[in-house]
């Protein structure tokens, strides 16, 4: 299983931004691994370290995590549920 950080940099390398960064606020670290590519409107959620796999090499692998087409309605409801 790879890292939070790596899990960071990878998604980021692929130009995902989170949909809110880590903190070490419980209430927000499932937001973390909410992920949005802005290029082309990509998003994928549950994109945390366990839904990843490492190889033997260092690559990782996305395993089970939920990537999607976001429309601004499902944009907007992303950010309203975030806590305050």
């Amino acid at each position: 299983t790879p890292t939070r950080a790596e899990v960071d940099a990878y998604m980021r390398g692929l130009g995902f931004a989170p949909l809110l960064e880590p903190t070490d606020d419980p209430r927000t670290d499932l937001h973390f691994f909410n992920w949005y590519r802005e290029l082309d409107g990509v998003a994928v959620a549950d994109g945390k370290p366990s839904n990843l796999l490492k190889d033997a090499s260092g690559n990782l692998h996305a395993i089970d995590v939920i990537p999607a087409i976001v429309n601004e309605p499902l944009l907007l409801h992303f950010h309203e549920r975030q806590p305050s």
